[in-house]
């Protein structure tokens, strides 16, 4: 018997793509041969073999900081530098040469916790705060140390003009998957995440109009690229030439066996240079939104997405037309 469990917030998504395949739905969090990473998707073969779908060599790159320096002069990401968890001084801080900037916390996600800066001082500021407030929660510290062997870095990165999507700002998601043959693989569908409300040059006090991910207690809107391909023409190619140029860095660890990699590349068009830049990578086990969140084409892709990965895995494919080839395997 085929079957497939998966991480909770995709179960909505998985019913779906199962009953689709004639895949059972595994409820339990653990099974048979269960690979101890961080995962997606965990997929049991009429044989009973596992398969994970994960971080694997892809994991790393889910702390902002790491992917920061992965990153450093590729031109691929924001102007970036890293503040420490603990500076105490101004001179601790390097300010991306454009204002304002964006400050995003070792730890967050959703949005949360991200700030609009002007200088330096605002900075240290907020990571003095915050390291003071880490001190005070016993074993907190400790517990990180121990998870990521380092306590991770502030990312301060240059503010990225958005093209805007009728009047909006928003930013794109790709999905990548890693095959256990190092094939990289980008999913056909594009997600945006819209900000709530119309852009303004300056206002960077409302959050509103530039955040545009899952910090906008569900008020930031989830639609298609293939929604919007009038006004958006060129933001699928933009896309795959940013995946293409990242198999470098997907591809530098080694693969675990029996495991698909996956990453959610989240991406902001550059208004200056019409090209896609990177924000950051959501690696292992990306959220998915709530049933209902999201217009209609939106919420078909999720299951979709599912269906593609449990073909992908059970029939070993990489021919499917739900995937573009970035990198052939090995």
């Amino acid at each position: 018997m085929v079957r497939v469990w998966c991480s909770s917030s995709w179960v909505w998504a998985t019913e779906r793509a199962a009953v689709r395949t004639g895949v059972e739905r595994e409820t339990r969090s653990s099974g048979p041969t269960r690979p101890r990473v961080a995962c997606l998707l965990r997929v049991w073969d009429a044989r009973g073999d596992c398969v994970v779908v994960g971080g694997g060599g892809l994991e790393w790159l889910g702390d902002k900081d790491v992917l920061a320096k992965a990153l450093d002069g590729s031109g691929l990401v924001p102007e970036t530098h890293l503040v420490a968890w603990d500076a105490q001084e101004v001179g601790d801080v390097v300010m991306p040469e454009t204002r304002p900037a964006v400050l995003k916390p070792p730890l967050g996600c959703g949005g949360e916790g991200i700030a609009f800066v002007q200088n330096a001082e605002q900075v240290l500021e907020l990571v003095s705060r915050d390291a003071a407030q880490a001190r005070k929660e016993p074993g907190f510290l400790e517990s990180i140390e121990a998870r990521k062997g380092r306590i991770p870095s502030w990312v301060v990165q240059a503010h990225v003009r958005s093209v805007l999507l009728h009047g909006h700002k928003f930013h794109a998601r790709v999905y990548v998957v890693r095959t256990p043959q190092d094939a990289l693989l980008m999913y056909d569908g594009v997600e945006l995440r819209i900000a709530e409300k119309a852009y303004e040059e300056g206002g960077f006090e409302d959050r509103g109009r530039h955040i545009t991910n899952g910090a906008g207690a569900g008020k930031t809107r989830r639609e298609m690229l293939d929604e919007h391909s009038v006004e958006l023409p060129g933001v699928s190619r933009a896309l795959e030439t940013l995946a293409k140029a990242l198999s470098p860095v997907l591809l530098q660890r080694a693969q675990l066996p029996g495991v698909y990699g996956i990453a959610a590349l989240d991406a902001m068009m550059d208004a200056d240079s019409g090209q896609a830049v990177l924000l950051e990578i959501n690696t292992c086990r990306p959220a998915c939104p709530p049933e209902g969140m999201g217009s209609q084409p939106f919420q078909a892709h999720l299951p979709d997405f599912i269906e593609a990965i449990l073909r992908l895995v059970l029939f070993k494919s990489t021919s499917s037309s739900s995937f573009i080839e970035l990198s052939p395997p090995e």
